[in-house]
């Protein structure tokens, strides 16, 4: 498409968002998100969610809004570090053997910088945790899409939609079949239509366009390739047979762009101001979301085929610079099954294949991302600070041996390649 086919297409459009959107705004700095919301405001009267979509964020939401305690968590534990080692320094600056030029007034500033630091980080955590009573992102989404939801498929229809979803699924075709392992995930009430849940939102947008008569703008952070067309891990558009589904089926066209592309082009097309530093923020958050998807799947592999399991989409292969997904890696050892005998690394478990080895890792990863999600989610108001510690203690203890098992994990890959 081109630069003015571009243009021609937002002027008259509905722009159309997934559920990963909606989500990642709990992801976002005040900033960015209120530069997302300047977005939506622009283009209020052309916005508009599948209600597959509505249905995903409500039901993910609450997991979203939780999930943001680690990374607040993970800031403190390094603020609390950086004061220790400060701390060490100030020791050694008042020994009679200090350095002459140091003035015990730039340490103090130092000192004083990271407290205010470690202030801001709590507040951000508390507020960020309250969302999950007082959450201003739902009220400000549900003001923007109210009366701009889909109003979705009978129980007869998505029935039709998942025995279409099968026979799609079993030739490849998109979209959604990369999803065709996907399980509940211990969602209450169990959603039975989940693996289908792509296709769903692919015909509710088909519908809709078709009733409207309007070109479709829509905007994922879905990284798979039954979405995409990607090359050396990059994302050039929408899949020719989705484009040519959706004109077959509409009469209209349909355009696709991640989060980071979209901010992009709504900086020009709809003569916003965004700024460079939303832009890389959305695109870090981005990046950090597939990761994290990569890492919950690898997390998972004592539930599937290993060798199915962990088959990384190219893009993300691409992005990490690799040659080889993990997926390769662990097809490969599972064939040859390859002994390590040579390598000191392996020395203890020489009789141990490498697929034996990564799965062994996998399971660790997941007993310990469930204990530390547990912890998460079942510490108990009114702690005393004694108890509070402890908390603290084994979530550090937890997140570090996390951060082993992913060394490990890396070893294994950096020495296989």
């Amino acid at each position: 498409m081109s630069s003015a086919e571009e243009g021609e297409l937002w002027k008259g459009c509905v722009f159309v968002f997934d559920a990963n959107i909606l989500l990642n705004l709990y992801r976002y700095s005040r900033k960015t998100r209120k530069a997302f919301f300047e977005v939506l405001e622009k283009s209020k009267d052309r916005i508009w969610i599948p209600n597959r979509v509505a249905e995903e964020y409500l039901k993910n939401r609450p997991a979203a809004i939780v999930k943001q305690e680690s990374p607040y968590e993970n800031t403190i534990d390094k603020v609390e570090w950086l004061k220790e080692e400060v701390e060490k320094l100030k020791v050694d600056l008042e020994s009679e053997y200090s350095h002459p030029f140091v003035k015990s007034e730039a340490v103090s500033k130092v000192e004083k910088a990271l407290s205010d630091l470690m202030e801001n980080v709590r507040e951000e955590k508390s507020e960020s945790l309250e969302r999950m009573e007082a959450d201003e992102i739902r009220e400000n989404l549900s003001s923007f899409f109210d009366g701009k939801t889909g109003l979705g498929f009978s129980e007869d229809e998505l029935r039709k939609i998942c025995e279409e979803g099968e026979e799609r699924y079993s030739n490849d075709v998109p979209p959604g079949f990369k999803d065709r392992g996907k399980e509940n995930g211990g969602h209450v009430p169990k959603d039975e239509f989940i693996k289908y849940g792509d296709l769903i939102i692919w015909k509710e947008i088909i519908k809709y366009s078709k009733e409207s008569k309007r070109d479709i703008v829509f905007v994922t952070d879905d990284n798979k390739e039954d979405w995409w067309v990607v090359k050396s891990g990059k994302q050039l558009g929408i899949l020719p047979y989705l484009k040519s589904e959706f004109s077959r089926e509409t009469g209209r066209k349909i355009c696709m762009y991640g989060s980071g592309d979209f901010i992009d082009k709504a900086d020009n097309l709809l003569n916003m101001d965004v700024g460079e530093d939303v832009s890389r923020e959305i695109a870090s958050v981005r990046e950090n979301s597939a990761r994290d998807l990569f890492n919950k799947a690898m997390a998972n592999s004592h539930t599937a085929n290993i060798s199915q399991k962990y088959e990384m989409d190219h893009n993300l292969s691409a992005a990490n610079g690799a040659d080889k997904t993990i997926g390769d890696l662990i097809r490969y050892a599972k064939e040859k099954e390859l002994n390590r005998e040579e390598d000191s690394y392996w020395a203890e478990d020489s009789d141990m294949n490498i697929k034996e080895k990564v799965d062994s890792i996998f399971r660790d990863i997941n007993y310990l991302n469930d204990r530390l999600d547990y912890i998460i989610s079942n510490e108990p108001a009114g702690l005393t600070a004694s108890d509070k510690e402890l908390f603290g203690s084994e979530k550090k203890r937890i997140r570090r041996e996390l951060m082993e098992k992913k060394v490990m994990l890396s070893d294994i890959y950096k020495n296989w390649r």
